[in-house]
């Protein structure tokens, strides 16, 4: 990640996030909180970017137990697990979040027309 905006800005959203109470079924939340953890992993020291990763993709994964079929939660998972090592990543994970997403994306058209 750039040094300055971005990583100060990845910093206060994982902090503004920390802070917040948590309520119930809030799924999309959890979401964003985990993502926003999965890339602080990625600025990380070895030693500290373990624990950012593991925290990060727990709270993406009580999110889409919570939410399974939400689109956008399934994406931000999917896109968190990109790039990481196989200690991290499931490759299954990523496609069944890709695939339950683009499912539903076409669903969602059709019904439009």
């Amino acid at each position: 990640m750039k040094s300055g905006g971005n990583a100060e800005a990845v910093k206060e959203a994982d902090a503004s996030s920390s802070a917040a109470p948590r309520l119930p079924r809030q799924s999309g939340r959890d979401a964003f909180h985990g993502s926003v953890k999965a890339m602080l992993a990625r600025t990380r020291p070895t030693w500290r970017a373990i624990s950012e990763a593991i925290d990060g993709l727990s709270l993406l994964d009580e999110a889409v137990a919570a939410s399974p079929q939400d689109v956008t939660i399934r994406i931000l998972r999917a896109k968190s697990l990109i790039g990481f090592p196989s200690l991290y990543s499931n490759d299954e994970t990523t496609i069944e979040d890709y695939v339950v997403s683009s499912t539903r994306s076409c669903a969602s058209r059709k019904s439009r027309r």
